[in-house]
């Protein structure tokens, strides 16, 4: 079907892809990358009729938490990592290094994160538990620590099929064991976050194992104090970044119920579950992007290796857009209605926020990280001033509007300063026609948010299979036109 309505334009595609050895890197970064998300979507039938909307809401809340202070716990050393693996120094010193570091840093940040939260927590009468719920939920992300360096160091080696091995193994564990505390011994939320702890412990184990054995135990603290100087002028535009994708709950904390907030968590999570995806393209050609960071050709090729993700998100964002009721209808209990009008606005942010990350990589190979940091800081502070003024007034609906704005607003700054950077076009008409697309596919799922089942299906399967074919005909045309310098 593909070949008669792209002729061989599909094969091109086809042949590139796995000319590049990107194909099965791909499927395998995509799975592995995607399966926590498509898990946990899968269970959501699951979840949703065992566990009330307050309860989802205290699971939103400690999430939030912990996607905060993943990023002290690293000290954004894993950026490091990734810039310098291939510049020519001992890899196993430097794995060892940077992981030996993360694992006994990591206890005392945990400890002072506690004093932290028990203060706040107290002090703003926050609606979520302190004890057990928040302290569970920081063993859970100091025990995930542990993942970060090997699996870097998996995608770095390509070694994709091993990537998803280890994600797939954490997934069953933590499943498995949230669903027995929830539906046998009816723990509720505690017993997802211990779920997810024990999953995180025991790999955290295995971790520490396997990379010790391959790497032994060195350490250089020459190395440290470099990472450091790379990565902590990163740690300002990395708690930016996350504020501006997690701010909207803190602030809906204080102004809705936390039922509602465990509604609007569940269509955050469903809008953005394709970054999972788009973002197993950018593993896929990171290792590449690093590799020929200081070639002549890097400009050309990094324009041209946008079009990849650019139409995967096109491609998975339309799809969520024009099928959210169904998703909805099929996947959440009857409480959980209110989340289909949410997802396909928080899902066009994932559009602005896959180009804007992609652009940012041209900073991070050019090491003008205070950039990255300015730019974070900006757009997460307009995002916290909008969502103070307006989740007051218009709650849930706010918080989406201002996420998608806030997005675009980084997207807008990162390509004027990547086209200045790189001193070339970054054909940002392209851009434009994907928006415009996805514009078109959110008015058709508005239009047909009211209509039977039987009669919308049909329509929007005919819309997206257009979507795709028109994304897939760009990215082999693009292939074929040199970038404009």
């Amino acid at each position: 079907m593909i070949c008669k309505v792209l002729g061989n334009k599909a094969l091109d595609l086809w042949t590139y892809a796995r000319g590049k050895q990107g194909l099965w890197n791909v499927i395998h970064y995509s799975l592995g990358s995607a399966l926590p998300q498509l898990v946990n979507l899968a269970l959501l039938p699951v979840y949703s009729r065992l566990l009330q909307p307050g309860e989802f809401g205290i699971l939103v809340y400690i999430q939030t938490i912990i996607t905060f202070i993943s990023i002290t716990n690293t000290l954004c050393l894993n950026s490091y990592y990734l810039r310098v693996y291939y510049d020519g120094r001992d890899q196993k010193t430097l794995t060892a290094t940077i992981f030996i570091f993360v694992a006994l840093s990591g206890p005392i940040l945990i400890g002072l994160e506690l004093i932290l939260l028990f203060y706040l927590i107290s002090s703003f009468h926050i609606q979520v538990p302190f004890n057990p719920h928040v302290i569970i939920g920081l063993l859970s992300c100091y025990f995930s620590s542990f993942a970060i360096i090997p699996l870097r160091q998996l995608r770095l080696e390509r070694k994709s099929l091993a990537f998803l091995g280890f994600t797939v193994a954490g997934v069953i564990l933590d499943n498995a064991v949230s669903v027995s505390l929830i539906g046998i011994f009816k723990m509720g939320a505690t017993g997802k976050l211990l779920g997810m702890m024990s999953a995180s412990f025991l790999l955290a184990i295995f971790y520490s194992y396997i990379t010790i054995r391959q790497t032994g135990f060195q350490f250089k603290s020459k190395s440290v104090i470099e990472g450091l100087r790379f990565s902590l002028p990163l740690l300002p535009g990395s708690y930016s970044s996350v504020i501006l994708s997690i701010s909207d709950r803190f602030i809906l904390e204080r102004f809705v119920s936390i039922s509602l907030v465990g509604i609007y968590g569940i269509a955050y999570s469903i809008g953005t579950s394709v970054n999972m995806l788009i973002r197993a393209i950018l593993y896929t050609i990171e290792p590449q992007i690093f590799q020929m960071a200081d070639t002549a050709n890097f400009a050309k090729s990094f324009v041209k290796l946008k079009k990849w993700v650019l139409g995967a998100a096109v491609i998975l964002v339309s799809l969520l857009m024009l099928f959210s009721k169904e998703l909805v209808h099929v996947f959440l209990a009857g409480e959980y209605n209110q989340a289909r009008y949410l997802i396909p606005i928080v899902a066009f942010s994932c559009v602005f926020s896959s180009l804007g990350g992609y652009y940012s990589y041209c900073l991070l190979v050019k090491k003008q990280t205070g950039m990255m940091s300015v730019i974070s800081i900006g757009t997460a502070g307009t995002n916290v001033v909008l969502n103070i003024i307006l989740i007051p007034k218009y709650g849930i609906y706010a918080a989406a509007i201002t996420t998608v704005f806030s997005y675009l607003l980084s997207y807008m700054v990162y390509t004027i300063v990547a086209a200045k950077t790189l001193r070339i076009i970054l054909r940002v008409r392209e851009d434009l026609y994907a928006f415009s697309t996805l514009g078109a596919a959110y008015f058709i799922s508005f239009l047909l948010s009211e209509t039977p089942i039987i009669i919308s299906i049909p329509v929007k399967s005919l819309v997206f299979i257009l979507i795709f074919f028109l994304q897939a005909q760009d990215i082999v045309k693009s292939e074929r036109t040199p970038a404009a310098l």
